[in-house]
């Protein structure tokens, strides 16, 4: 009798973390590989493994074990996932700007997460108000200012052409030294302009 030679597996392990960046994903098969931010590591570890849907800034529970790839390294292969959603402010702004939710870009996720992690609905609010007269504000001023320049500009049409033909003369300059290499002459020419620089 033969005695049977014990089948070394890896050890299972659990991991978790925020999911920085989702490097690759298949809807169809739900295969997916993850950046994500894990405790105890200093750097992003990858996952490998299957979810139906994922979206960075969500939180990872994996569990599996580590394998070590020959192109891309060591990576966390899962035989377990699941997804949580977001609940640090860190978190909600990775994953509003992820662009799961069409409008909403980097910036717009930021206000957002401060004014949900604000200590006050009305510092809340204050920040969102904020956000939303930044955007308006350009608006209104030029609204209020359309009249000043139609006037303007009807003063200044009488000297367009002349505009047109030293502005068409003067890239016709420029574009001849960038032909024949001379540009360094012109800003040679042009110091006296460096003491208005900041």
């Amino acid at each position: 009798m033969t005695a049977a030679i014990p089948e070394r597996r890896p050890t299972t392990e659990q991991i978790s973390g925020v999911i920085e960046r989702v490097t690759f994903h298949n809807v169809d098969s739900g295969f997916c590989v993850l950046r994500v931010k894990t405790r105890g590591h200093r750097e992003e570890t990858t996952v490998i493994g299957s979810l139906p849907s994922v979206t960075a800034g969500e939180w990872l529970v994996a569990e599996g074990c580590w394998v070590r790839d020959r192109e891309h390294g060591l990576q966390f292969k899962a035989t377990m996932m699941k997804t949580v959603p977001p609940t640090t402010a860190e978190g909600i702004e990775r994953y509003l700007g992820s662009g799961l939710v069409k409008g909403i870009g980097p910036i717009l996720a930021t206000v957002l997460a401060l004014a949900a992690a604000s200590d006050t609905i009305a510092r809340g609010i204050l920040l969102l108000a904020v956000y939303s007269a930044g955007l308006a504000v350009p608006f209104l001023l030029t609204a209020l200012g359309i009249g000043q320049f139609l006037r303007f500009y009807q003063n200044f049409r009488k000297y367009l052409h002349a505009v047109e033909v030293f502005s068409g003369a003067l890239l016709i300059f420029v574009g001849g030294l960038v032909f024949v290499n001379k540009l360094t002459w012109l800003s040679g020419k042009l110091t006296f302009l460096n003491r208005f620089s900041l």
